[in-house]
């Protein structure tokens, strides 16, 4: 009847039923599946008919919806509200019509909270972004097809250090220069023994330029403190468990931590040339889609909270360059190749380098899917791969850092993203 084809282009409206390129007023299995599918979404009784209940739960919905076309206040109060929980950062002023551009911004938040992915603010999309207005977090788990013990498998292959244990060690004299390492093949490594004498008593190695404490020396051999050394299996084990230790190890690092600049500047404050620069963190993290409090204490690391010469600028070629990730300078040549770089990319104020380097830390790992600390660390997509760090507590060290900073802000969102194995 026409009724049907009536009710169908509703249920379309609504999201269900789009393989319809032109729906019919045919009443076959495959409506009366596309039923069945709005049904188990809206929480009605699942029968695959139109009863007096669907019918007017598909009218209620269709005269309440927001979708592409519309314009009203309540667009521009939920493109806020998603601005806030991490979507559409690119918007820095939304405005009331629903675009093009909403729909897509949409339909990549209901696709991140396993909602049904249909472009529109409907009932259940609605509530699921009020619910994590109000609860100001969220945490949604993501299987791996692996077992835990197999991931571990791999984490062993690939030299995992701790400095759990800190002792002495050895190192050839040879390769020790002004208390540095030095090694003609930079990429290579220096091995550091238990014993002053080659063999099979290898604890770990060094890299080209990494500074060395000597304590001591025997024959061709600096005794040396030695922090590092090759994990053992049951510590790695207790790191690689996503539910030991701090569950800010799986914040989510490509969302907004939704707050202004004002209260950016407060964990800023003090900070040497980082003093003041809420805005620009803000603006890079929407640009370049990475949490603004991972910029954050990525930079007071890198400038040691705000000190370096690097971020207070350096004159490169006439012109005075910044760099507030580091971005470019090796152990080697810190500054000069660090200023080299900020040059290469017309870093010439704070506020460019903060938003230039921004890109690279996000095209290292938050582009590529590690957008926690734990997945930079443990990489559990593809283990033993792409990790940023060898130090099998460095995602819980981070961990520790970024949530000080989290507790010093008003009412801040909270993605998490916890894995699970086989």
């Amino acid at each position: 009847s026409d009724d049907i084809k009536e009710i169908k282009e509703n249920i379309f409206g609504l999201g269900f039923g789009v393989h319809w390129n032109n729906p019919t007023p045919k009443y076959g299995r495959d409506t009366e599946q596309v039923v069945r599918e709005l049904q188990a979404y809206y929480g009605l009784v699942i029968n695959g008919i139109i009863d007096s209940v669907t019918l007017d739960k598909i009218e209620i919905e269709t005269a309440k919806v927001m979708r592409r076309g519309q314009r009203s206040d309540e667009i521009q109060a939920i493109k806020e509200d998603l601005v806030k929980l991490g979507f559409g950062t690119h918007w820095t002023n939304p405005t009331t019509y629903f675009g093009a551009d909403t729909e897509n911004v949409v339909r990549e938040f209901q696709s991140y909270y396993g909602l049904v992915v249909n472009g529109i603010v409907d009932e259940v999309t609605l509530a699921k972004i009020e619910e994590l207005i109000q609860t100001g977090s969220s945490t949604k788990y993501t299987s791996y097809n692996i077992t835990f013990k197999a991931f571990v498998d791999k984490q062993m292959s690939a030299n995992p250090q701790t400095d759990l244990y800190p002792h002495i060690g050895y190192v050839s004299k040879d390769y020790i220069k002004n208390g540095k390492v030095s090694l003609n093949d930079r990429n290579s490594s220096l091995n550091v023994r238990r014993e002053p004498k080659t063999g099979d008593n290898i604890i770990g190695s060094l890299r080209h330029g990494q500074s060395v404490v000597i304590t001591g020396s025997s024959g061709n051999w600096y005794q040396i403190r030695y922090v590092w050394q090759n994990a053992k299996r049951a510590d790695v084990e207790k790191y690689a468990d996503p539910y030991n230790y701090d569950l800010f190890q799986h914040l989510v690092l490509s969302r907004s931590v939704g707050v202004s600049a004002s209260d950016l500047n407060q964990i800023l404050k003090g900070k040497g040339i980082l003093e003041g620069k809420g805005n620009a963190f803000i603006k890079a993290g929407r640009k370049h889609g990475i949490n603004e409090i991972y910029l954050i204490s990525h930079a007071l690391l890198e400038t040691g909270n705000g000190e370096s010469a690097l971020a207070n600028g350096v004159e490169y070629n006439g012109t005075t360059v910044y760099n507030m990730f580091g971005i470019g300078a090796k152990d080697s040549c810190p500054l000069e190749c660090g200023a080299e770089k900020a040059h290469e990319e017309g870093w010439t104020s704070p506020e460019k380098a903060i938003v230039g380097g921004a890109a690279w830390i996000a095209s290292g790992y938050i582009d590529s899917g590690q957008d926690t600390l734990y997945k930079m660390r443990w990489n559990p997509g593809n283990p033993g791969t792409h990790q940023y760090a060898t130090d099998i507590g460095w995602a819980v060290k981070q961990a520790n850092r970024i949530k000080s900073f989290y507790y010093q802000l008003k009412n801040p969102i909270l993605h998490f993203d916890i894995p699970r194995f086989k």
